[in-house]
């Protein structure tokens, strides 16, 4: 996206500013170029990114490279020289973009760490099975036995029962 605008001002700007312009770049790539697919402009920051590569920095470069070449360190109005603001407004740029990337960066590994979670939990040993497996393996198995002849069941009965009884007789 940058590649054309560096190489039109090649030449046109000191190699310092050649250089920051190739960090600038790389930062928007990592941005930018992060995303399959179309740029999702609803995110601020792929937003904003998108906006220093089309305008911000395109404009910054154009206003000094019309300036007359011999006079970029004469000061202006506010006593800095239009050298001074260029290195100001490409510093403001490269950092802005650093942090963009930085964050970048943090969304994409924070998927990658949210997915590692999401595998831990789904192919950890089932802990059901592995105590199943120990109880296997170390004790014997407890057998079921069917009693052989029916146990007698002692029926005990409340203070309401026999009340209860004495009406269904009558």
């Amino acid at each position: 996206m940058l590649d054309r605008l560096i190489a039109n001002v090649r030449g046109l700007v000191a190699e310092t500013d050649m250089a920051t312009l190739g960090r600038i770049r790389e930062s928007a790539r990592l941005v930018l170029l992060t995303q399959d697919g179309p740029l999702d402009l609803a995110d601020h920051d792929t937003w904003l990114a998108r906006q220093i590569c089309i305008d911000y920095l395109p404009g910054a470069l154009e206003h000094f490279i019309a300036l007359p070449s011999g006079r970029a360190s004469e000061p202006l109005l506010d006593g800095r020289s239009a050298r001074q603001v260029l290195d100001e407004q490409l510093a403001l740029i490269e950092n802005r973009l650093g942090e963009l990337a930085t964050r970048s960066y943090r969304r994409e590994a924070d998927g990658l760490l949210i997915h590692a979670r999401f595998l831990a939990d789904s192919l950890r040993p089932d802990p059901f099975r592995a105590r199943l497996d120990e109880l296997a393996g170390h004790e014997p198995a407890a057998e079921l036995v069917a009693a052989a002849e029916p146990v007698p069941v002692e029926v005990s009965m409340t203070a309401s029962e026999p009340a209860a009884r004495t009406r269904e007789r009558a």
